[in-house]
């Protein structure tokens, strides 16, 4: 069974069956769709919003025991833990099919871990070259001094 850590370290584990294929098709989430599809299951992965919707539909934290308020489930997802999620998704979609076809899904997994790989790169190269603007320690030169009143 496919499993991911949160950031507290409370194993999750990941599912992909018929019970929730019909509970992310009654939530209006096209679960069929995007896993034949690699490029529509590989953009909600890059996608936080969408991918934070399917965890919670695969997760069902609110039935987990112990429970976890799905409000308080966003916030045991950091970088860390959002890339295991991916690995873990991709895993249960190739659990999910049938033997004949995994062999050909078994890329799915690799697919998954360099599309991750190459958005934490991106973040990783933003974040080295942003420079922000820090506020100067007094008045700047190009800030005329303030004039005396009563001139």
């Amino acid at each position: 069974m496919a499993t991911f850590k949160d950031s507290t370290g409370r194993d999750w584990p990941v599912t992909i069956n018929l019970g929730t294929l019909l509970a992310c098709r009654s939530a209006g989430f096209d679960l069929p769709t995007k896993l034949g599809d690699l490029t529509k299951l590989a953009d909600t992965l890059a996608d936080p919003p969408e991918f934070l919707r399917l965890l919670v539909l695969l997760c069902d934290p609110a039935k987990a025991t112990p429970p976890v308020p799905v409000e308080d489930f966003p916030h045991r997802l950091d970088g860390d833990a959002m890339h295991a999620a991916g690995i873990a998704v991709a895993e249960a979609a190739i659990d999910f099919f049938p033997s004949a076809s995994r062999v050909e899904k078994e890329g799915m997994k690799g697919v998954m871990r360099k599309t991750r790989d190459a958005s934490d790169e991106e973040l990783t190269a933003r974040l080295t070259s942003w420079k922000p603007a820090l506020p100067s320690a007094g008045p700047s030169e190009s800030t005329p001094a303030p004039s005396p009143s009563g001139s």
